[in-house]
């Protein structure tokens, strides 16, 4: 069982993975750019990305609530309704993203401000959001095509395109910051323009796949109350526990921006690197949460409990590795990733404290995760409001600004919250009161029970012994759903 477990893990984990780590790669490189360019505008870009996450969360709503909608329908084996679901959630998170774009567009410098951002970086931050905002409608459609994919099992074509959009980002990146040939020089306006590029690719990119090999439809026939029902009350919560994380992000962005521009740097470049660890976490939570989405849309509890468990095993174990490693190579790690030694002694002097970040997000991710998959997602929207609020918001302030903790203190605040939201919800878990939250009730599964002994059936004139169940029945001619290899057949009895 374990062996097939892994199996199933590990198809949906690897291209996950993959994506995320070359996402990461990608995105390390930027950095490093524009660390060459004027550290000044990674600043900017840090500031900027923690703003645009207050609210581009929004989108989440979709993307969570079409990934775990698929996947419990497909569960419950209604292919139909699943494939409804993407059309519904385009369409909600287009206008999402238009609205988001107009906020981010013309209210960007009152929306710095409020994060207390340092007049040294203000008006590199505002140029990006300015133009970044112009990618958030492609965003949002791509978040909601991508956890489709995911859904079905099939993370890799979007892992594909996600590389070559990466790429495409590096590559722009490369020309319209520093000014290469032809292009002029235009540093952090030509880091924003090369984000808008590639977003837009990766949308039509996911378009085109999509028509190819889902064929979900993209645009709906008529909107479907139920399906926007359940994609809001699965994702809502989700939404508005991450709107909530951003909100408590951005008063621990405000306490970060009290402290010195060398501690703002150290911090974005712990982030830089804590990602590389944060994409095992993420891999194994969204490899887990399309797996349980399937087993509590057919009601086997039992199986998505073990595997959740077992699967945040493997993850603490990667975890604990990699914080070890870092803490082990701080100077060469950090010397390579900054192009100088400047900040290493900031750097290694609160190092230790990701040890709590990192255990505790592992568990959080995962957990909470399979959570939401069941259909229990009111429990963690509670729990993340009151832990992020007190603990990483609250105790930002409390452990950087009022006891001088300084970098520290920031650091501190979230791995109290993500340890506290870990264990909650481990003991969630184990308590089982997730398991009553499913979309797919036990009327819609009753068809189960002709599927329970095997029926002979005559296969083009052959007589077999078939596991299987009746889902048209017209004369001699019926469509049966074999159990044991989940195919359809058209049978003739």
């Amino acid at each position: 069982m374990k062996k097939e477990v892994f199996r199933k893990v590990l198809l949906l984990f690897i291209p996950i993975f993959l994506e995320l780590l070359l996402i990461n790669l990608l995105s390390s490189i930027d950095t490093i750019m524009l660390t060459r360019y004027d550290e000044l505008c990674v600043n900017a870009v840090g500031t900027s990305n923690q703003t645009l996450s207050l609210l581009t969360t929004l989108i989440i709503i979709s993307s969570n609530g079409v990934s775990i909608t698929v996947g419990q329908f497909l569960g419950g084996r209604k292919d139909k309704e699943a494939k409804d679901v993407l059309s519904q959630g385009v369409f909600f998170n287009f206008f999402l993203g238009l609205g988001l774009m107009l906020v981010f567009f013309f209210f960007n410098g009152p929306l710095l401000k409020m994060a207390n951002t340092p007049d040294s970086f203000f008006e590199y931050a505002k140029t990006y959001l300015k133009i970044y905002s112009i990618a958030l409608p492609f965003q949002a459609i791509t978040q909601v095509i991508n956890a489709n994919f995911r859904a079905y099992g099939k993370p890799f074509y979007m892992t594909i395109i996600s590389v070559v959009s990466n790429l495409i980002n590096v590559l722009f990146n490369w020309l319209l910051i520093f000014g290469v040939g032809i292009f002029p020089e235009l540093g952090i306006k030509g880091a924003a323009i090369a984000t808008v590029i590639s977003l837009i690719f990766k949308t039509f990119s996911g378009i085109i796949l999509n028509h190819f090999i889902l064929k979900c439809p993209l645009i709906p026939r008529h909107i479907d109350k139920s399906i926007l029902a359940a994609i809001v009350k699965i994702g809502g919560p989700s939404a508005l526990e991450t709107v909530t994380y951003s909100a408590c992000s951005f008063a621990l962005t405000a306490a970060l921006n009290t402290l010195s521009d060398p501690e703002i740097n150290s911090r974005v470049l712990i982030n830089l690197v804590l990602g590389y660890v944060l994409m095992f976490s993420s891999g194994l939570a969204s490899a887990n949460s399309i797996l349980v989405a399937g087993y509590v849309g057919s009601h086997k509890y039992n199986e998505a409990k073990k595997l959740t468990l077992y699967v945040t095993m493997i993850g603490l174990s990667f975890v604990l590795l990699l914080v070890t490693l870092i803490n082990i190579l701080v100077d060469p790690l950090f010397t390579a990733v900054a192009g100088k030694r400047d900040n290493i002694d900031i750097i290694r002097s609160v190092l230790p404290l990701v040890y709590i970040l990192e255990i505790g997000r592992c568990v959080n991710l995962i957990v909470i995760g399979a959570q939401k998959s069941s259909g229990d997602v009111i429990f963690p929207l509670v729990l993340a409001i009151i832990s992020m609020a007190v603990i990483m918001g609250g105790g930002s302030w409390l452990f950087a600004v009022s006891f001088k903790m300084r970098l520290a203190g920031i650091i501190l605040a979230q791995g109290l919250d993500e340890f506290v939201r870990g264990i909650v919800s481990l003991i969630r878990w184990f308590s089982g009161r997730w398991q009553n939250k499913s979309l797919i009730k036990d009327k819609d599964l009753e068809i189960e029970e002709e599927m329970k002994e095997p029926k002979e059936e005559f296969i083009y004139g052959k007589r077999e012994k078939l596991w299987c169940c009746p889902i048209f029945n017209e004369g001699r001619q019926k469509i049966l759903f074999n159990w044991k290899n989940e195919t359809w057949t058209l049978f003739f009895s």
